[in-house]
């Protein structure tokens, strides 16, 4: 069963705008973008729109329904990246020459494999 939600309010225009993960804007991604829930359903989490992320298909189908990982320097768990309750730059850089996003510490590594997949398809 498909569900379809309005767009209209909720995180970024479709068209105009950018993954709320890996910040790839929409016209340059390989994937489809759709609204992904940042909690998961299956978690507890809603359709409501400030539990809904604009995502390409690459972040959202890597994240999938994770929320967290082990971080491999405490081998504590540790929340994932969140996009409505953390800065992205805060988190996260880009390498010198703009293709990689980099952790800006070195225990936030782990979010890289999860949310950052390497686009090797070209851009619609």
């Amino acid at each position: 069963m498909e569900y379809f939600i309005c767009h209209s309010g909720i995180g970024q225009t479709p068209g105009r705008g950018n993954c709320e993960y890996c910040l790839v804007p929409f016209g340059f991604s390989p994937d489809t973008f759709h609204f992904e829930h940042i909690l998961p359903l299956s978690l507890g989490g809603t359709s409501d729109p400030e539990n809904l992320a604009w995502a390409d298909g690459g972040c959202n189908g890597h994240k999938h329904v994770k929320t967290q990982h082990f971080d491999p320097l405490t081998k504590q768990p540790a929340r994932l990246y969140h996009p409505r309750l953390d800065k992205w730059n805060e988190h996260f850089q880009w390498s010198e020459d703009e293709t990689l996003h980099l952790p800006k510490r070195a225990k936030r590594a782990f979010h890289l494999p999860f949310l950052f997949l390497p686009r090797t398809e070209p851009p619609r």
